[in-house]
């Protein structure tokens, strides 16, 4: 085999492209052999002699251990390409097939980035588009024949959705059910959980599904497993659906928008449907997906967003930018149009979170850490108005797993028989158990037993709830503790966390890595509570974007979010609590703090963290009405 290195010559107009001619051969273990032909996009879709082919596949290991002869010079490729090629390749007729890693110049990012603004225009133009799930496997290829023999596309088989279709198993000659054979092995192939495979699809003209030589169309194999499917989650009561369907459900909703766009659809339900193809709806229905190049979890779909203009004023198709910087702004773009509740769950502890900002959304993509690029010089900030908020002053050992806690303290849960006796639950019992519980641990956190003291201490001195006694904290702190264990639905999850006490005498059960002295900053109210470790100010990329006036800010890094508190636990349950309440008060226990909007505190309580309303004098020095001035902070 020659050994010289093929190399890319320049593409020349604006919507080229490069075509494999992938030669013909007898033998699947023959040397791949093709050439590279550019062709202009434009010209391709009136071409109704030479159409070609757009193969979409998973990339898997990097390693280049096969080579593909580019008239006659040898081109590296995959182990996983190599196998597509050679199966998808003819025996006697050159295939013209378009497969990203020959025919884009993986070493120019500037042509990698006009070719992927290009993506779409390729796979709606390509004749036909080949999934290829890798070489043969004995199921998948059994459910391909029986989708060749049962399901046409002209006049398909009616498969009831009740009805198991079951096939002999060769290898122990007993029966497995169709179903069974799709979960295990064709619904699990790692091509549904490549981030590139969405848009590729939906742009499909008419998607092929291939597993070695064997292939079907991708609508008759919905036809055939979509019954099964639905049947399998109602008999099971799993109710999420498979990749198989959220793909063809986005796929259906594309071809929609864009046949009826002014159509049929009236504006409500046209406005549905685009919702639905926004970035943002896209990459929750993708969460979890696996990336080689992290860039790629927003450039993979700008092809088929409805909202592509608006995400174009954060971030376009460019790999000369840093992972740090594309998450920056698509992180940007999510926080225009979501609330931090909506944002919080996409932010995860993917390996992403060592190089993006701490606030920017990752949706739990996977990738290899061997993989990622190193930290940008500087970091990227998003400010954020906050509500109030507190520092965390003490903080309890790991708390223990809920089947120990349940079965010690399950006299406790019963809310009937805690109100009917006025009896709370013994705050003293609870912490002789978490100490039992904790006697290996290194013991450098707080006395549990002191926090119903401190906790009054805390409301006295901001003279916020003057009736309430130690004994009644004492043991309202034992009653969300056991709550916070008997409602999994709650949000939080008390097993392997930390309670926290704040500087404002709330109480939060708090994740392993919080430490004393972080921040826990509400932005709204009923909003999940921002967990912030405090920092100096940073030059940061986006200076420009911050207006610092009028405003004092706090700094910091997000380290995780709560989603409930004693207090606002106490004010939902505040009906059970009434027997507990003072009789010369008419406000609940530790009733909620008036919305941040109306301003009620006007001094500093946490390190120059301040809101509420103050008076300002404008340009003509005349003492102006109270403006609102609420505490922002930067995080980074």
């Amino acid at each position: 085999m020659n050994e010289s290195k093929y190399e890319y010559s320049l593409i020349i107009n604006d919507d080229g492209i490069r075509i494999l001619i992938l030669e013909p051969a007898k033998c699947r273990d023959d040397d791949l052999k093709g050439s590279l032909q550019e062709v202009s996009l434009a010209q391709q879709r009136d071409d109704l002699i030479d159409p070609y082919t757009a193969l979409s596949y998973v990339w898997g290991d990097l390693t280049l251990c096969d080579n593909i002869l580019i008239d006659n010079c040898e081109l590296g490729i995959t182990k996983n390409l190599s196998a597509a090629l050679r199966d998808l390749r003819d025996t006697s007729r050159a295939h013209r097939v378009w497969a990203d890693a020959i025919c884009i110049d993986q070493k120019n990012d500037a042509e990698k980035s006009n070719q992927v603004a290009l993506m779409g225009e390729i796979y709606s133009g390509a004749t036909h588009t080949v999934i290829y799930l890798g070489p043969h496997n004995l199921y998948v290829d059994a459910i391909i024949e029986w989708v060749k023999q049962h399901v046409d596309s002209d006049n398909p088989q009616v498969i009831s959705q009740n009805s198991l279709v079951l096939f002999k198993d060769e290898s122990t000659g007993g029966d497995v059910s169709l179903i069974d054979m799709a979960l295990d092995s064709l619904l699990v192939n790692p091509w549904f959980r490549r981030i590139w495979v969405l848009q590729e699809l939906v742009l499909s003209k008419e998607p092929w599904v291939q597993c070695g030589r064997k292939r079907v169309r991708w609508i008759n194999l919905c036809r055939l497993l979509f019954p099964q499917l639905k049947w399998h989650r109602e008999s099971t009561r799993t109710y999420r659906e498979t990749d198989l369907e959220t793909m063809d459900n986005l796929r259906i909703r594309y071809q929609r928008v864009r046949s009826n766009y002014g159509s049929d659809l009236v504006p409500t339900q046209l406005e549905e449907e685009e919702d639905e193809l926004s970035l943002q709806r896209i990459l929750e229905c993708r969460k979890g997906c696996q990336v080689s190049d992290p860039r790629d979890v927003v450039f993979a779909h700008m092809g088929i967003i409805s909202d592509r203009q608006h995400v174009e004023k954060f971030t376009k198709i460019d790999y000369r930018k840093t992972v740090s910087e594309v998450f920056a702004a698509v992180g940007r773009y999510t926080w225009s149009l979501r609330s931090p509740n909506e944002i919080v769950p996409e932010i995860t502890p993917s390996p992403l979170r060592a190089i993006i900002p701490s606030w920017a959304p990752d949706w739990g993509i996977q990738i290899d850490q061997d993989r990622l690029r190193g930290k940008p010089s500087f970091p990227h900030a998003l400010a954020v108005i906050v509500g109030r908020a507190a520092k965390i002053l003490q903080l309890s050992d790991i708390l223990p797993t809920a089947s120990s806690f349940e079965t010690e303290f399950k006299d406790m849960f019963h809310y009937g028989t805690f109100y009917r006796s006025r009896e709370g639950p013994s705050w003293g019992r609870i912490v002789r158990f978490l100490r039992s519980t904790n006697e290996s641990a290194t013991r450098n956190v707080a006395d549990l037993d002191s926090w119903p003291r401190e906790i009054y201490a805390l409301v006295r001195e901001r003279k916020q709830y003057t009736t309430v006694k130690p004994e009644l904290i004492s043991s309202l702190l034992a009653q969300y503790l056991c709550w916070s264990y008997s409602k999994p639905d709650s949000g939080i999850d008390p097993s392997h966390s930390r309670l926290a006490l704040l500087s404002d005498g709330n109480v939060i059960i708090a994740t392993p890595e919080v430490s004393v002295g972080n921040i826990v900053a509400h932005l709204r109210q009923q909003w999940p509570k921002f967990i912030v470790r405090p920092c100096e100010p940073q030059a940061t990329a986006d200076s420009n974007r911050l207006d610092l006036k009028d405003s004092i800010y706090g700094h910091g890094s997000l380290v995780s979010v709560c989603e409930s508190e004693l207090r606002t636990h106490l004010n939902e349950n505040f009906f059970y609590l009434k027997n507990f309440a003072p009789k010369t008060t008419r406000d609940p226990i530790f009733s909620r703090y008036p919305h941040p909007y109306i301003g009620a505190w006007k001094e500093p309580f946490i390190d120059g963290w301040r809101g509420g309303l103050e008076e300002y004098k404008n340009e003509d020095g005349v003492l102006a009405p109270r403006k609102l001035s609420l505490p922002r902070l930067v995080l980074y």
